[in-house]
């Protein structure tokens, strides 16, 4: 938030990326590159800011985290680092797009990854914290370096869903990434199962409950009916379900063009 008002929080990751994924989420919806110029600089701003801020290219563990996750928290060092790498990621594709010097951001991008799976990535195939979000976010965001990792990543994934009985665990960064990670992985059942799901936590209980918005809680409303703490409990929030997560998706080059893929 610019300018920041003093009452939330200051480069959280996740948050304070908007500067970098709310601009190219823009031009991928309308094919505008004006908005990748016009945020350039801040973009720019913002990765010089992330790396200065940084340990060995590994992000503190503060701020939000997987906000709102249902008792399954993942390391915020995890979410931060990832988070780095993928922004980092979309600073190259910009500088790409605007004919501007790729290959510093691909450099760094490339250093981040490698930082991450040598800090997070054990010999037993597990991340740090081996949560369900921490899986989604290495393999949407690309983390893993091998077809292998990737496989073993999404059936750790898998694995934990269904510890929770086909429940997912997810919180704000990692919940609307959770269904196209299942379903690019070759898990589209188990996607569909979530998708389904009517008891807590899940979409359908929400529906159950008379939603017609997706809450900031997973329960804002609890199993009980009763309703959760007023202090922060909005009926309406974020987007909670990617456009990607069932048939069709943006393709990121070129923009305004609309990929179906069908899984079934």
């Amino acid at each position: 938030m610019a300018p920041h008002p003093g009452t939330v929080g200051k480069g959280v990751a996740g948050w304070g990326d908007a500067g970098v994924t709310v601009p190219w989420n823009l031009h991928r919806a309308y094919g505008d590159e004006w908005v990748l110029e016009e945020n350039w600089q801040a973009m720019r701003a913002w990765i010089d800011y992330l790396k200065a801020h940084s340990d060995g290219l590994l992000r503190p563990a503060e701020d939000y985290g997987d906000w709102l996750n249902v008792d399954d928290e993942t390391p915020k060092d995890v979410i931060g680092t990832a988070c780095f790498a993928d922004v980092t990621d979309l600073v190259a594709r910009t500088a790409r797009l605007l004919s501007k010097d790729a290959a510093p951001y691909e450099d760094l991008s490339k250093r981040i990854r490698d930082a991450f799976n040598t800090a997070y990535m054990d010999g037993n195939v597990r991340i740090k914290g081996d949560t369900q979000t921490a899986y989604v976010l290495a393999l949407s965001m690309e983390l893993l370096p091998t077809a292998a990792l990737r496989s073993a990543a999404a059936d750790r994934l898998v694995e934990l869903i269904e510890a929770r009985d086909g429940h997912l665990s997810t919180g704000f960064p990692g919940t609307p990434r959770l269904l196209p990670a299942l379903t690019g992985a070759g898990h589209t059942d188990v996607s569909y199962r979530l998708l389904e799901q009517s008891s807590f936590p899940s979409w359908g209980c929400q529906i159950g409950g008379g939603s017609t918005t997706m809450w900031e809680r997973w329960d804002s409303i609890k199993p009980d009916g009763s309703f959760q703490a007023v202090g922060m409990n909005s009926s309406t929030t974020t987007p909670t379900v990617r456009s990607d997560s069932g048939c069709t998706r943006t393709s990121p080059s070129p923009p305004r063009r609309w990929a179906s893929a069908p899984s079934l």
